[in-house]
This record gives C-alpha cells, structure tokens and sequence, in this order.
C-alpha cells in the first residue's frame, strides 16, 4: 500500500500509459549543453520502457546519439487550463536505438497507437528509439508528490484499460456527448453544457464538469470491466442506469 496520501504505482503506470504525447529534454549537443525540449508521441511497453520514433536529421536524435541521457514530461490533457492542478510525471530515460531485428514488434505496437504514424516513402530516414526508466517523479497533487524507483515501475500492473482510454474517451467525448451530460444529471440533478469524461478504468470513470472543468465526479460502472471488449456493453448498461435515475427522479 502507498504511504497516505499516495498515489499506489499502479495509477502512476497507468498514467504514464494512457497519455500519448509528452515533452522529451534531450541535453544539446550544439548548444554546450543546454536542455532541449521536443514534443513527442510515444509507446509504452508492458516493463514501462518508452519507445519514440524519431527522425535521423532531428534535433534530440543528434542530442541522443552523443548523451542517451533525457527526460519526458508528460501531462494530464484535460488539465491544460491549469495545469498545476492536475497530474503529471516527468520520467528520467537512458535510450538506445532498437536493432533492425527486434523492431518488428515495436513498430507494429506502436503503429496500432498511432495509425498514420509511418510514412514507408521516408522510413528509412526514421529509426525507434527504447527509452529505460530510471526513476520516476510523480506529482499527484497537493502532499501526492514521489519518486519512483525503475524495478517498482517496471513491475507495477497497468489497469486493463490504460492503452485503450485515449479512443474510449475520445469517443464518448465527441460521439456521445449528451450521454456524458447525462451522467453528471444522474449523478448530481442538475444539469450541465460542459462536461468531458477524462479518465477511464476497469471499475468505472471520471468526468469534469462546470465552465472550467472545476468539478470532478467518479462513476462506477454498474459492474466492473473484466475485459477491453466489454467497454461498450457495460458503458450502455450504466448509461441505462443513470437515465433510469433521471426519469424516476424527475416523475
């Protein structure tokens, strides 16, 4: 168990993997050392290790080939009014380049999480890179502040959903929006124009409403997900529940 007030590994694995994009610091090799940010899409393997595919004539690859040293911070994206006030990890990398033998299976994982990802015209002009974990700094919030040992990382179990939010929730975000709106209804009684479902679990979901996303509500599924293809089934099932509550509610 985590210290009180902690967040448990688990969540922080689980962060780290449902998140796509972070800020990657290389240490400049052309401007005597001084830190270098680029934004990036990554994978997440299932030790934790990060994968980035990057461009032989960009800036961090040259920063990587002289020191393998860097860091990615990465952030909540639902938090980008005020990110102080949500989560994030900075995670600290030594990288390598994957050999040409074992790049089958990371290409092909990284290209389910990003589809239009390779362009094969210019492949040959991109290499994957792994990233090992060494420590990880966590800040949760207000007193959920922690390092993160690598072997703890490495062996801390994702929850089931974390690879399969970003679409989960971009889909009830934009495809099913009065859906969302009902929830909050349900959970609440009061009605709301702006709300979005920011997180996603085996055991239910998180959604932020009000004009700033100021307020946040945790909703468990009405029975707990034991299996990614089940989402839809039981997201219809809890949906039926929270209107069956509005309507009783309102008669």
């Amino acid at each position: 168990m985590p210290p009180a007030g902690k967040t448990d590994i688990t969540a922080i694995k689980t962060f780290v993997l449902a998140q796509r994009w972070g800020t990657l610091s290389t240490l400049s090799a052309s401007r005597s050392g001084y830190p270098f940010g680029s934004l990036v899409p990554y994978d997440v393997d299932e030790l934790g290790n990060v994968y980035i595919y990057v461009s032989l004539i960009a800036e961090h690859y040259k920063n990587l080939k002289t020191d393998p040293r860097a860091s990615l911070m990465i952030i909540d994206p639902f938090g980008i009014a005020d990110p102080q006030a949500h989560a994030r990890a900075t995670v600290l990398l030594d990288f390598e380049k994957v050999p040409q033998e074992a790049a089958e299976p990371v290409q092909s994982s990284y290209e389910q999480r990003f589809p239009n990802s390779i362009n094969y015209e210019i492949a040959h002009n991109f290499l994957f890179m792994k990233g090992a974990p060494k420590e990880i700094r966590w800040i949760g919030g207000f007193g959920d502040i922690q390092w993160v040992k690598s072997e703890e990382f490495s062996n801390a179990a994702p929850d089931l959903l974390a690879r399969d939010s970003h679409a989960i929730l971009t889909h009830m975000n934009e495809d099913h929006r009065d859906a969302v709106r009902d929830f909050v209804l349900a959970a609440t009684g009061q009605t709301c124009q702006d709300a979005q479902m920011t997180a996603v679990h085996v055991s239910g979901f998180t959604i932020r409403h009000g004009k700033s996303l100021e307020h946040s509500l945790d909703i468990p599924f009405v029975v707990p997900i034991r299996k990614p293809d089940e989402v839809r089934s039981v997201m219809v099932k809890t949906l039926a529940a929270a209107r069956a509550k509005i309507t009783g509610s309102s008669n």
